[in-house]
């Protein structure tokens, strides 16, 4: 009996020296592994209604393939096989899809960015790399439907430079509009009712800065400016604050920490403090939670785990921890889970992390 005691109570000296991060490992919460891919999986994301997630997988022989599966693993099926894809948007009401298709023939090769249905029948083409001589690389990044918008990130060669800009794509005309200046620009996305567009900048002289601008690319305002490259992670739900990570102080080269901003450049918060580098995710949907990953192990600087930050009590929840890189994906848009890449044991695979108890 006394050895139980003893062991009762180092437990609860153990748990009292967390430095504040609870570990939600615990059989009692719920983590389902979504997949159970052989080759891995890559660059995914819930649909927007939240009751599935897509996926791109590598099914050999030059195909990729887009991928859905309902959130209980169920389902799991191939909307469309094409060349190599990297990148895909689901419009808002889950009807379109658009993506790029990197194709390589023996007489010709490029890059196309296609449009299809929510069946993946038929493909309607948007743009293609040789519509400009110019264009190096093409990302699609965010859709606007009801304006018939498309944002995209573009590698283009200019005055004898690279420079990736952000552009306006107006699916109906074929009209394209650089939003972004004459400097690097990329992690642009549109605010949720889709008015304005936020990106990061380089400046030229080492500066960065996140910026938002109307979608015809006018009233271009600079909210925050730092001596590093900013880990810009978009908008919360409401669009009143933005995520990003960034160095502690605007002339610092040290680790990577996750701040919050109002979206008029106001109310600077801080939400990581370590030595480590911490990159953000995104907000939940009722914007108590911030999502992240953390490098906090430095005798190995390939491992992230997820982490959850509960902004109201100002507390960490350790979600995933493992010998592996673990990415926090995205929150839920509708439910109290989280979408979380994890290559650990083998190659990367999803899971489904369920944070109610958090509630409680």
């Amino acid at each position: 009996m006394k050895t139980k005691v003893l062991i009762y109570l180092l437990l609860i000296v153990i748990s009292a020296c967390t430095y504040s991060v609870d570990d939600q490992n615990s059989d009692e919460y719920k983590l389902q592994q979504l997949t159970g891919s052989i080759v891995g999986v890559e660059n995914p994301s819930f649909s927007p209604n939240g009751n599935q997630v897509y996926y791109i997988e590598n099914t050999g022989f030059n195909q990729y393939s887009l991928n859905r599966i309902d959130i209980d693993g169920r389902n799991n099926t191939t909307v469309f096989s094409r060349d190599r894809i990297r990148n895909y948007i689901v419009a808002d009401d889950n009807s379109s899809i658009i993506f790029d298709n990197v194709y390589e023939y023996p007489d010709s090769s490029g890059i196309e960015i296609l449009m299809t249905n929510y069946f993946g029948d038929g493909f309607t083409r948007l743009l293609d790399r040789n519509d400009s001589l110019s264009f190096l690389d093409i990302y699609p990044v965010d859709v606007n439907m009801t304006d018939s918008l498309l944002l995209l990130d573009i590698l283009v060669e200019d005055n004898g430079g690279i420079v990736n800009s952000v552009y306006t794509l107006d699916i109906l005309s074929g009209k394209l509009t650089k939003i972004s200046g004459d400097f690097n620009a990329y992690a642009s996305s549109f605010s949720p009712d889709k008015s304005r567009i936020l990106f990061a900048s380089e400046q030229g002289d080492s500066r960065f800065t996140i910026n938002t601008a109307d979608t015809s690319g006018n009233n271009v305002l600079s909210i925050y400016e730092v001596d590093q490259k900013i880990e810009l992670a978009g908008y919360s739900q409401n669009g009143f604050k933005i995520l990003f990570g960034a160095p502690p102080t605007p002339d610092s080269t040290e680790t990577l920490q996750i701040y919050s901003i109002a979206s008029d450049g106001t109310n600077l918060v801080r939400i990581t403090d370590n030595h480590v580098n911490n990159i953000p995710a995104g907000y939940s949907n009722d914007e108590s939670f911030v999502l992240f990953h953390s490098q906090r192990y430095v005798d190995n600087p390939d491992d992230y785990d997820v982490y959850i930050y509960d902004e109201v009590f100002g507390t960490e929840y350790l979600i995933m921890d493992n010998n592996g890189n673990d990415f926090g994906v995205s929150f839920s848009p509708t439910e109290l889970r989280l979408l979380i890449l994890s290559d650990a044991p083998g190659l990367p695979n999803l899971f489904i992390y369920d944070f109610t108890h958090m509630y409680r």
